[in-house]
Formats: C-alpha cells, structure tokens, sequence
C-alpha cells in the first residue's frame, strides 16, 4: 500500500527540512544545507512512486551531508537511456541531462556499458574544468525542455554602489 503525503511531509520535517509553503497543493521543503524537494498532492492523498523516490533520494542526499551545490549533484542520478532507433538498426544510449548525442551500437547491454562510461569520463572532466576554471563571469543554465538558456551574474561581480 502506498504511502500518504502527509507521511513523506513528516519524514523530511523530522530530517530538518523546513516547509517553506507553497502554490496549491505543491509544498517546497530546503534543508539547511541546500537540498531541495517539492512535494505536490493534498496530505490525505496516496504518495506517487516518483513522489517516494525523490524523497528518499534527497534524505539520502542530506545524509550525506551536501555541503553545496557541487557536491548534490555528486549525488544525483542521471537519466542513462538505451533505446531502440528503426532508421539506424542499432541501439542507441543517451544522457540528455549531460550532453548531446550519446552512443550506438548492435548490443543493448554493450551500450549501456558504454554509456556508463561516457557519463563517468564527462563528469571527471567537468570535475576537473571547473577546478581550473578561472571562475567566469556568470553560471548558465539550461532548461532542456524549453530550450531556453539563463544567464546569472556571480555575487563577486556585483559592483556595490
């Protein structure tokens, strides 16, 4: 039997997250130390398994102590993809969150192998990238559904006036 949302609220409260509100239905939880959740669904309602799962996640995430940013995204999965693509004949693995295009090939499980991977050498090198980095001017995100592209200044290059 699921959960209820009101049980997945009452875990992250007791962890130390704070509510911090909401639209609707939707309730924002931060921890002190910056790992974030959103949980939607009125409290009497049955948790989704995606609801569960990102919960535990971030209360594994918090345990282990995510000191910053850099160091949440250590800890989160990303989306390994291994399909089947008719035009090409072969299987085709891809990680949308890190990079475009990915890799193919006759083997479902060599590709996945293969995959894993590629995931772990462009996160070792934008591990090592951004301890050279010189610290740039701004952070840019990307918002892959939409395709939009964010810029945000960097505190340091505020000029105080």
């Amino acid at each position: 039997m699921p959960r209820k949302i009101r049980q997945l609220m009452t875990d992250l409260e007791r962890a130390g997250f704070q509510n911090r509100g909401g639209n609707a239905s939707h309730r924002n939880f931060v921890h002190p130390s910056g790992v974030r959740v959103i949980i939607s669904g009125t409290p009497g309602k049955d948790a989704l398994p995606y609801q569960e799962k990102r919960c535990k996640t971030r209360l594994a995430m918090q345990n282990q102590g995510g000191e910053s940013m850099n160091d949440e995204m250590k800890n989160v999965k990303y989306s390994l993809v291994v399909e089947w693509s008719a035009e090409d004949g072969q299987w085709l693995g891809l990680c949308p969150e890190l990079f475009h295009g990915g890799v193919h090939g006759p083997d479902r499980e060599t590709v996945f192998r293969e995959l894993c991977e590629v995931v772990d050498e462009v996160l070792k090198d934008a591990e090592a990238s951004a301890a050279k980095a010189s610290g740039g001017c701004c952070l840019r995100r990307r918002s892959w559904r939409r395709g939009l592209t964010s810029r945000r200044v960097r505190r340091e290059m505020h000029s105080k006036r």
